[in-house]
């Protein structure tokens, strides 16, 4: 994202610290 100055993904500061591993940290959308 950096390198081609893409916008980067909004965060959702409610899931920065869950026990969840999938949420929050891998459920980002992937750049297309």
């Amino acid at each position: 994202r950096f390198e081609i100055n893409a916008p980067l993904n909004k965060y959702n500061r409610d899931t920065f610290y869950i026990p969840d591993p999938v949420v929050g940290y891998t459920d980002y959308p992937f750049l297309e």
